[in-house]
């Protein structure tokens, strides 16, 4: 018996399991921060998938605005239970973009039949285009024609809008002003500029100060990522995606950034000179009415929307 009691008493201490200290507040916020973001990710995962299943871009772009809603209810929370001095220094918006960005990159890795993008490019955007029709205009089924509809290539668009009046693409990376309408303000659609009042005047007043949104490097988009914004889906213009033309009301009616997201359906001006060899006077802009791009010389006036952002 002796003998037994010395071995059980050797047992127990070589498996005796050591008392771990209680995590810090550091430690229970990174914790929280990493679960949050971890619910953040699914959420943007689930609207992708649902969205590969019913294409309806309206409902993806509202889900995934619910995710960044949520993700910052939670950033919040965590910051305010242990305290700013305990938690991420990275700001909550900073931190969700980081990510979409890294949720996007799964989901283009899937459309692209499983190969991960490049981190500053994942091809393509796709047109948006689902219908199809006869050298006649007559709508017809897809299948097997090999038209943009029956195949549509490209990554799918996704946006978010920051909340800031700032809308981010989620593919190319780019962030976009947002357009008001009738508010007087600088961003208001109504607004038109020549092209070198779009720098003079238009950029100068977004990135004076502090900048717009707290940036400072607005820009006047070129040709190819003005063109990104384009839905040919779009029947009933402007051509372009929800978040780009959502309660924007009847043009008597004033709206803020906060509170619509508006798109001229006339021409916009890009950065991109039109070459014709001792002639550059003239420059792209996209014609939003059907989402065709036209050039003009860079003493017409048309709208001005600002970008940021891109590689």
């Amino acid at each position: 018996m002796r003998y037994a009691a010395i071995f059980l008493a050797i047992v127990s201490s070589a498996v005796a399991v050591p008392v771990l200290a209680a995590p810090i507040a550091s430690q229970q916020c990174q914790a929280a921060l990493e679960m949050a973001s971890a619910r953040s990710s699914q959420c943007r995962l689930t609207a992708a998938a649902r969205f590969a299943k019913n294409n309806d871009a309206s409902k993806r772009d509202s889900a995934l605005a619910h995710c960044s809603t949520s993700f910052s209810e939670s950033f919040a929370k965590a910051v305010s239970k242990f305290g700013s001095s305990n938690c991420s220094s990275v700001a909550a918006k900073a931190f969700d973009r980081r990510l979409t960005r890294c949720s996007h990159d799964i989901v283009a890795a899937s459309a692209l039949g499983g190969t991960l993008p490049p981190r500053n490019g994942v091809g393509l955007l796709a047109t948006g285009q689902v219908t199809c029709w006869d050298s006649n205009g007559v709508q017809i089924s897809c299948s097997g024609t090999g038209q943009d509809g029956d195949l549509r290539r490209g990554v799918p668009a996704a946006y978010v809008d920051n909340g800031d009046g700032t809308i981010s693409d989620l593919v190319t990376g780019l962030m976009w002003e947002k357009m008001s309408m009738l508010d007087g303000s600088v961003h208001d659609v109504v607004n038109k500029y020549t092209w070198d009042e779009a720098y003079a005047v238009k950029l100068a007043a977004l990135n004076a100060g502090g900048g717009f949104a707290g940036y400072t490097d607005w820009r006047l988009p070129n040709r190819r990522e003005l063109e990104s914004l384009v839905d040919l889906e779009r029947d009933n213009y402007p051509a372009v995606g929800a978040a780009f033309n959502n309660n924007c009301p009847l043009s008597t009616v004033p709206c803020t950034i906060q509170a619509c997201s508006c798109t001229s359906s006339g021409s916009n001006w890009t950065s991109s000179t039109a070459r014709v060899q001792g002639q550059e006077d003239s420059a792209w802009a996209v014609f939003f009415y059907n989402g065709s791009v036209v050039t003009d010389t860079k003493s017409t006036s048309f709208v001005v929307r600002a970008v940021r952002g891109g590689s």
